[in-house]
């Protein structure tokens, strides 16, 4: 079975009853098929240097994953965070450092709406949870 669909399935049956909460053994599990759709998505996009981490959000029945990727020779950095169920972009940070230790931003943006830098961070962090 597909774990993107059995992780839905499993989510939408909880989400229909009121206030409730999966067991510890049923968490254990939504977290594992979360950080499967992590390692799918790695695979898929088969980013040399790139790291990969999920955070299953209890709360928000939802599955989100971070890559992150440095290009040590040139200064550039990129994180990503999607929705790893719809496969969804929430929030993109590209940026480079220059010689003089500055940063350069390229782009920072949540879900199409440009903003700062530290927004997009904040942003990635409060998503990604006790796991960022």
């Amino acid at each position: 079975m597909n774990r993107r669909y059995l992780l839905t399935s499993v989510l939408a049956s909880c989400a229909s009853i009121t206030g409730c909460q999966p067991s510890n053994k049923e968490l254990f599990e939504l977290r594992s098929q979360c950080h499967t759709l992590a390692e799918r998505e790695q695979e898929k996009r088969g980013l040399a240097g790139a790291i990969f981490t999920s955070h299953y959000d209890v709360a928000k029945n939802r599955c989100y994953v971070r890559e992150v990727r440095v290009v040590v020779p040139t200064g550039y950095s990129e994180v990503n965070l999607m929705d790893a169920q719809s496969g969804m972009p929430l929030a993109i940070l590209f940026q480079t450092l220059n010689k003089d230790g500055t940063v350069n931003v390229i782009q920072s943006m949540i879900g199409t709406t440009s903003v700062s830098s530290k927004e997009a961070g904040e942003y990635i962090d409060m998503m990604m949870g006790e796991d960022k």
